[in-house]
């Protein structure tokens, strides 16, 4: 057998994520890593051109493979067959989608349905247990809220799952954790070990399309959302896996094990905390009163000393924390609770990260700096919301929210993601309203609009340098450097070059993970599979 060729990637801009060298106009690649970078003088020298494929990228940029740093893989998965009833205008548009599907279904099927929004119909309201059962259908229904902190079920799916219909859940809306008894009665009565890793295979593949390389996975068993690692590590074993894969989940092992435990392909990242719910179900915790619903503040989902204990336990094991925030309520709680474990224990050697801090006050920010967090953003949640958001919180409230160029001068660092299934998983929809701000005339949230933009080279850092440095990662991964190992992703143009609210229709034309293409073709290099 002959020695594997070497991959030349010249003809187009290269943006290398490495701090006073960001562009280069060639790349080598042999086996998984990077070999040569710079000049296409250079590094062609390096090249042995007789066992060397060439790839022109015609003016195109090439840059280091994203990652989406808070996804609910498997969920995003599963409700590729779910019914999916986002962007409806009404309950009756809702509610016929669900008799649609059910006249697909045999009668003791489960109807799942995702992502409905109540805020976009014509009379906002959720929908209840009575409307599901209007239906008159004989299957077990549930359906998850956009924002996957609230589920609505029919009266036979409680019956299944062991609720009274009758007793305090009797409207069936399910907000946070009482979702769980349900949600675990519909996955023991689905589970299919082999449909499910084919699932995650096939989500694993739309990541590779994105541009994505590495995934931080968020298992939610208080959700009824868990991760389960062995699919992974059989894709893996397969050489079938497309992206790498980095695990959070909400109950800390019982095995005396570390963050990065597993290797570069399929490892544990740390401890998941749900502290709030979200703003869309009004469950994320405020300091004052929801705007549009006096006597609300939302809850708190654990004591001060239960989370101080297991904050405590995790740090000293070694284990990241991952702490869900979107509330200002939750957020002093998460800030309090830092600060005293970081008093004990010293700053971890792997930051402690908040995903979210939606509503996060100037003093706040101060404290994120001082301890040194790190803070997961969605940033098309800025867009997502830019009609409810308002709402629940007043104009003078949302001057506190989605404020990341403060973040950003502040120095926090930022990760970017998508928290799908609650946004896609398109990490240029991100991107875009990261930089502009805004839809045409109208700002992202009404306010703050302009002022708290990103730079296009600000958002790619949040999506592709951050991720690596905060998992401890940042010496072989998020940048193009020789040593290196070798995660790409072609574009489909020169996004430096085109106007900001193009960016959204950037594309992925090839990914690379390892050496290998998990998108796209290049006649004779090897690929994830093949």
């Amino acid at each position: 057998m002959g020695k594997k060729p070497s991959l030349l990637v010249t003809g187009g801009r290269i943006w290398t994520g490495v701090k006073g060298a960001p562009f280069a106009e060639a790349l080598l690649v042999r086996g998984s890593k990077i070999v040569a970078i710079g000049t296409k003088k250079e590094v062609t020298g390096r090249a042995k051109m007789k066992n060397t494929i060439t790839l022109e990228l015609g003016g195109n940029l090439l840059l280091p493979g994203l990652t989406d740093s808070h996804i609910h893989l498997e969920a995003f998965a599963k409700q590729k067959n779910a019914v999916d009833l986002f962007g409806l205008k009404s309950k009756r548009e809702f509610l016929d989608k669900i008799r649609e599907k059910a006249l697909q279904s045999g009668p003791g099927d489960w109807i799942y349905g995702c992502r409905f929004n109540e805020t976009t119909w014509d009379v906002p309201a959720v929908p209840n247990r009575a409307d599901l059962d209007s239906l008159d259908i004989p299957n077990p229904v549930l359906v998850m809220r956009i924002c996957a902190h609230v589920n609505v079920a029919n009266t036979r799916a409680m019956v299944l799952a062991g609720l009274d219909p009758e007793g305090p859940l009797s409207l069936g809306i399910l907000n946070e954790e009482a979702a769980f008894p349900i949600l675990e009665v519909k996955e023991k009565a689905e589970r299919d070990p082999e449909r499910q890793e084919e699932l995650i295979r096939k989500a694993c593949s739309d990541l590779a399309e994105c541009g994505i390389t590495s995934a931080h996975i968020c298992g939610a068993a208080y959700y009824g959302m868990e991760e389960d690692l062995s699919f992974y590590q059989s894709l893996h074993s397969k050489q079938t896996l497309p992206v790498r894969v980095i695990s959070y989940h909400d109950e800390i092992p019982n095995l005396k094990i570390k963050s990065g435990f597993g290797d570069d392909w399929v490892a544990y990242g740390g401890y998941k905390t749900f502290l709030d719910g979200s703003l869309g179900g009004r469950t994320a915790a405020l300091t004052k009163d929801y705007s549009d619903a006096p006597g609300v503040k939302g809850v708190l989902n654990h004591k001060d000393e239960e989370l101080l204990s297991s904050l405590e336990e995790v740090t000293l094991r070694g284990i990241q924390s991952q702490i869900h925030a979107i509330g200002d309520a939750a957020l002093d709680q998460a800030l309090e609770t830092i600060g005293k474990v970081q008093e004990k224990f010293g700053k971890p050697e792997l930051p402690f990260r908040v995903n979210h801090a939606i509503v996060c006050r100037p003093d706040q920010l101060e404290k994120i700096r001082a301890l040194g967090i790190a803070i997961d953003i969605q940033p098309v949640q800025a867009f997502s919301d830019r009609h409810m958001a308002p709402t629940r919180l007043g104009a003078e409230r949302i001057a506190t929210c989605y404020v990341y160029r403060d973040m950003a001068d502040a120095g926090v660092p930022m990760l970017s993601s998508s928290d799908s299934p609650v946004e896609d998983i398109n990490p240029w929809d991100g991107i875009w309203a990261g930089v502009m701000r805004r839809d045409g005339d109208e700002y992202l949230c009404c306010f703050p609009g302009r002022e708290q933009r990103l730079t296009l080279q600000e958002m790619l850092e949040t999506y592709i340098v951050t991720p690596q440095e905060v998992t401890g990662r940042g010496s072989r991964l998020g940048k193009l450097a020789e040593g290196y190992l070798a995660d790409f992703t072609i574009l489909d143009c020169d996004p430096f070059g085109i106007p900001a609210e193009d960016l959204k229709k950037v594309r992925s034309t090839h990914t690379v993970v390892g050496g290998r293409l998990s998108c796209g073709k290049i006649e004779g290099w090897p690929s994830i599979g093949g």
